[in-house]
């Protein structure tokens, strides 16, 4: 926890001593083109926005070590904690979309190691995807409502 506490404090005194350096730098041609989605990427998340990513974290978290827990894994806050941010992680690197497949493999693997049989593991899976789903129509209805119907 603290080493992440850090890097996060760390986070944007890093960052102004590397965007000096990146204007110097000389980029490749091909890189100016996607100068814009660079400077996004490397910049920092301002402090108002950072509410939603703890807020974000802890719905991960509890749904997690909730999922685990009713399925009979022993799993602790911190490992609840280290699977979200693995889930996380992943979507960084999605090759299908929604990480379809890959996120199931996290799930089942980090499962069996708290102990359950692979058919119970296979069961959380699908569970929180199923979760992850209907989270995602009730955002899209709730959308829908609140902004009307697309025209």
């Amino acid at each position: 926890g603290g080493l992440l506490m850090a890097a996060f404090v760390a986070w944007p005194r890093g960052l102004a001593w590397l965007m000096p350096r990146l204007a110097a730098w000389r980029m490749p041609a091909w890189m100016h083109k996607h100068r814009g989605e660079l400077d996004i990427a490397l910049s920092p998340l301002p402090l108002r926005h950072t509410r939603y990513f703890f807020v974000q974290h802890l719905l991960g978290t509890g749904l997690v070590l909730y999922a685990y827990r009713e399925f009979g894994a022993d799993l602790s806050a911190a490992d609840a904690a280290l699977i979200a941010v693995g889930v996380y992680v992943s979507s960084l690197v999605a090759v299908l979309p929604n990480n379809i497949g890959l996120l199931e493999g996290l799930y089942i693997a980090t499962a069996q190691a708290g102990g359950l049989d692979p058919a119970t593991s296979i069961a959380l899976a699908l569970f929180i995807r199923g979760a992850h789903i209907c989270a995602c129509l009730v955002a899209a209805v709730a959308t829908w409502r609140h902004e009307g119907s697309p025209r």
